[in-house]
């Protein structure tokens, strides 16, 4: 006994069907585009460092690290938020970011209001004059004793 199958009643309703095959075809072809792009995408946008987040903490670098400008005690400890006056000059900006490949280039002023003094400003090599955004930290100052300061430190992308 042979099998008609297209001469079934199911057999026929596939055929008749067509419309919703054709666009049951082209989504799982389109998604199947789309899908490894999307994932891409997202794997692209995990990957990179959201905006702004490099000059934060650079500008820390500024003011944590002894190599710049922290204070470092006699027993050895770095004090983070505290700035050494006596390190605070332009020779210590040069050492402490050479700037070699970087995006941004900083301009810092130190205001000590008790003792009615503004030291800087201090600058990258790669600084221009201009336009900068400004950042504005409120800090501590060793000078002989602690006094509260403000360090503002000029930004500039130099892509």
């Amino acid at each position: 006994m042979k099998m008609k199958i297209f001469n079934s009643k199911k057999s026929s309703e596939l055929w008749t069907d067509w419309p919703f095959w054709m666009v049951l075809v082209a989504f799982i072809g389109i998604f199947s585009v789309a899908m490894p792009s999307l994932g891409n995408a997202s794997v692209k946008q995990a990957a990179e460092i959201p905006f702004g987040i490099e000059e934060i903490t650079l500008i820390q670098e500024f003011y944590n690290s002894e190599s710049c400008f922290a204070y470092k005690d006699v027993s050895g400890k770095v004090h983070t938020k505290v700035i050494d006056i006596t390190k605070f000059e332009q020779e210590n900006m040069d050492k402490c970011f050479p700037n070699k490949g970087s995006k941004y280039s900083f301009s810092l002023t130190l205001e000590i209001p008790e003792l009615n003094k503004i030291l800087g400003p201090l600058k990258t090599s790669n600084w221009v004059e201009g336009f900068s955004q400004k950042k504005i930290k409120d800090i501590l100052v060793i000078d002989g004793k602690k006094y509260k300061a403000k360090l503002k430190i000029g930004i500039k992308n130099v892509r």
